[in-house]
């Protein structure tokens, strides 16, 4: 038979109105497994923490998922969120695109050749990935400060003199840091995570199915939960003087979570599901036929094409994201001299300058859509705490400011996000200024032997603006 006569055979069958045979299903089914076991890892083995806890609770929930029926139909929903994705990926390659468009492509495949997804996998996904993490350590940020403020006020208010500082509490013998490890930011996703486990627990056990809606405030609630067990943990590691480094400051922080967050989320979540949850009927239509008391999916041509289609998007997007990543990781642009420095570069268009006074690192944001280079996560890849971070005023210029402490070692740090013409501490000023059509800006990070040199340092660079020059090359 020739390939012309092959290939028109396959068209026929897509557009026919009958059901594949149960053979060539198969073969598809077990290929496109293979061809995502093999393409998912590829181009996102360095964006997942495969061997994450996180990653583990994830699994689980997804196993615990209910399956109420086999699909009598397949909606073409998450297919048409993949081509979408896809063809934003095109656009905008960003992991984070393409890491949507795979999981649409996955629940798209499942729900063509297995059966209808619940309403919390999507949630399940998207709290997996990088993206949920950095919007926690983001928007911790201005939480931490309010807890820090709320919890020196609940302990001043029983008796006890604490002073407050950005996100430092201080009493008569010792200080405590109110940082992203303190916050539990960890324990949030594995508490979200935890809450979908129950949802799927209770569904499955009541046979009822929960709307998006409620999902979405069921993990509200749990997050507000989070937040009211990190107050009464400062609150207690203060009153009670319990260090970083004794035991309890670690076992503190789990009491207060199963006591004001596990143990709400049961009875909470069961209620939920059954005064919310709606009841799941046996679907009766005609012609799927019962197969031990469950309906067998439809073999669709349509929805192999869809797959087929989804399938080939993803075969192509991956090497994009591959040479993108190749570009990402290439040879810094030429060597920038600027006066009173050295510099030296880091690799990942990252600049390091530094001269007798300053150690100052430029990271280049490559677009408005990208996450940025916070000095947080690098200072303590070096094995350095935040302490007192916070917004403050020096001269006429808001930045952020913080101490670094490795031990007995202080380090005093500023930061700002900067273009070469202007500057702000507003992740959405700075967005939204380069989808304007603005210069890209950068995170522009000081940091001292002592405070005297680091306000002798911000004022010379925000008034000279000697490194004008290295943040405008990456325009």
């Amino acid at each position: 038979m020739s390939a012309m006569a092959r290939s028109g055979g396959v068209l026929s069958t897509f557009f026919s109105r009958r059901n594949v045979k149960r053979g060539p299903w198969n073969r598809w089914r077990r290929g496109f497994i293979l061809g995502y076991a093999i393409l998912i890892p590829l181009a996102l083995h360095n964006y997942i923490d495969w061997l994450s806890a996180g990653m583990a609770a994830g699994l689980i929930a997804l196993m615990l998922t209910p399956v109420f029926e086999e699909n009598v139909y397949a909606s073409p929903r998450y297919g048409i969120a993949a081509i979408a994705f896809f063809l934003l990926f095109l656009l905008v390659p960003v992991k984070t695109i393409l890491y949507g468009g795979m999981a649409c492509t996955v629940l798209f495949f499942r729900e063509s050749f297995y059966g209808r997804t619940e309403q919390t996998v999507p949630f399940l996904i998207l709290l997996l990935s990088p993206i949920s993490e950095y919007a926690m350590n983001l928007f911790s940020f201005p939480v931490r400060l309010q807890l820090t403020a709320l919890a020196g006020k609940m302990i001043g208010s029983m008796g006890v003199s604490v002073r407050v500082a950005g996100n430092m509490l201080t009493d008569k013998r010792h200080e405590f840091s109110v940082d992203p490890a303190c916050m539990g930011l960890h324990m949030l996703q594995l508490s979200l995570l935890t809450g979908i486990i129950l949802m799927n627990f209770y569904q499955s056990g009541q046979h009822r199915r929960l709307g998006a809606g409620t999902i979405l405030i069921l993990l509200i609630l749990i997050t507000g939960l989070n937040v009211l067990a990190n107050l009464c943990r400062i609150v207690c590691l203060v009153l009670w003087s319990i260090l970083p480094d004794n035991p309890m400051h670690g076992l503190m922080g789990m009491f207060c979570l199963v006591l004001y967050v596990f143990l709400p989320m049961i009875p909470l979540t069961r209620w939920a599901v059954r005064r919310y949850g709606a009841p799941v009927e046996k679907v009766t239509a005609s012609p799927p036929r019962p197969l031990k008391g469950k309906l067998k999916a439809p073999r669709s041509p349509r929805l192999l094409a869809g797959n087929i289609l989804a399938g080939s998007c993803l075969l192509v997007a991956v090497p994009v994201s591959l040479v993108h990543d190749r570009r990402q990781q290439g040879p810094d642009k030429g060597q920038v001299s600027v006066p009173d420095y050295t510099t030296r570069s880091l690799g990942g268009h990252i600049l390091q300058l530094n001269n007798s006074r300053s150690l100052v690192y430029i990271k280049p944001i490559p677009d408005f859509y990208y996450t940025d280079h916070l000095p947080s996560i690098c200072w303590q890849g070096n094995g350095y705490a935040f302490h007192f971070v916070q917004e403050e005023r020096i001269g006429s210029w808001l930045l952020y400011t913080g101490l670094l402490q490795n031990g007995t070692d202080t380090l005093y740090t500023a930061w700002w996000y900067d273009n070469g013409s202007q500057h702000t501490i507003s992740q959405l000023d700075w967005r939204v200024d380069v989808l304007r059509g603005g210069r890209k800006y950068s995170v522009v990070n000081i940091t001292t032997a002592n405070r005297k040199d680091l306000e002798h340092e911000i004022r010379n660079v925000l008034e000279n603006n000697p490194f004008r020059e290295v943040i405008e090359r990456n325009q």
